[in-house]
């Protein structure tokens, strides 16, 4: 996939750079004594047919790339056609000036609907022809973007409000007041926003008249908000999932110690239950280690000590202890509880502390 993107990329630059060429030559010849409207036409149609398929091919790089890194590949495209734009704009005026029937007014005559009104605000001379190009490219856009269905999906919403932003920020340069198109861009944005959001937006607003900068301050609030609960609720996922998996090992140990196939906690080894272990008989040797591996004097486990043991057992030998079987030091009742577990006592008494324990 690499390889592919790279080769994508060198189609792109080339084309870049061929682009530029034209749009030199283009300046040149609109700037020049002898500017001729046929060629004038000829060269927009070259760069018209060379900035489509700029658009086609990064729409494959777009295919090759990380959901991560197509908002700033999107973003660089949108710069590149920065220039183009200004250079068309100012063929169309010169276009507009050289032709026969229009030579001696400059107007909007062609524009209606939506268009026209973006620019009707705006006196007809040449420097205003050039930023109501801008404005129409702006608005046109907007309007390829799609509707984003749900509140819940951040990654679109965050690209929306970004290149909502950016449209702005370019129009702001051109000293434009968003006070004059801010009534054509905001139908335009609550169109393309899901509805719980326009409506979080128009309690904002209350009775208060909308505008354009507001609606963004409002629109970036409830998405920032957004993104913190998903932040918040993917780190509490990851907490469940370690709790879940804790709450999992201490199941099983305590499993193996009801079924005796795990291995003696004093000496380690396979065949006997932890009170009958002839390895390390004596009950403070068998502390110690309990003490050296972080365990439990009641059920044995790891993770907590005796007083915080959640196990109701109490042993059986001495009737009374709070204290595993295996550690006790009482001898008087053994005869008792060789009775109630005549097969095996001890070994009863050892499963039952974990059952008592996790059950």
């Amino acid at each position: 996939m690499t390889a592919d993107l790279g080769r994508v990329r060198s189609r792109y630059a080339g084309l870049q750079t061929y682009l530029k060429t034209i749009l030199s030559e283009l300046n040149e010849h609109i700037s020049s004594e002898n500017c001729e409207r046929e060629k004038l036409l000829g060269f927009k149609n070259s760069v018209t047919a060379i900035v489509e398929q700029c658009a086609s091919v990064h729409n494959e790089i777009l295919s090759l790339l990380k959901p991560e890194e197509i908002e700033a590949e999107v973003v660089n495209h949108m710069k590149n056609l920065e220039p183009v734009h200004r250079v068309l704009a100012s063929t169309d005026l010169k276009l507009e000036q050289t032709n026969p029937n229009t030579a001696t007014t400059l107007g909007y005559g062609c524009l209606s609907g939506e268009a026209l009104a973006a620019v009707s605000d705006l006196a007809l001379s040449s420097s205003n022809y050039l930023e109501a190009i801008e404005l129409l490219t702006h608005m046109e856009s907007l309007l390829k973007i799609g509707k984003v269905r749900s509140r819940e999906n951040i990654k679109e919403l965050r690209m929306l409000y970004n290149h909502v932003e950016n449209c702005i920020r370019n129009l702001k340069a051109l000293k434009l007041d968003t006070s004059g198109y801010g009534s054509l861009l905001i139908p335009i944005l609550k169109d393309r926003l899901p509805d719980d959001i326009n409506m979080i937006i128009a309690r904002n607003f209350g009775n208060n008249t909308w505008t354009l900068d507001k609606v963004l301050e409002y629109f970036n609030d409830e998405l920032r908000a957004q993104e913190h609960c998903s932040t918040q609720s993917g780190t509490r996922s990851q907490f469940n999932e370690h709790d879940k998996s804790r709450k999992m090992d201490y199941t099983t140990s305590g499993l193996l110690s009801q079924t005796g196939k795990s291995s003696c906690v004093y000496c380690n080894k396979d065949g006997h239950s932890h009170s009958k272990c002839t390895n390390v008989s004596s009950p403070e040797s068998r502390k110690s280690i309990l003490r050296k591996n972080n365990r439990c004097f009641v059920c044995l486990d790891q993770g907590h000590i005796a007083k915080n043991c959640p196990s109701t057992y109490v042993c059986r030998r001495c009737k009374g202890g709070k204290h595993h079987i295996s550690i006790c030091t009482s001898n008087s009742h053994r005869a008792s509880g060789d009775n109630q577990n005549k097969s095996n006592p001890d070994k009863a008494d050892d499963t039952s502390a974990s059952r008592t324990c996790w059950l």
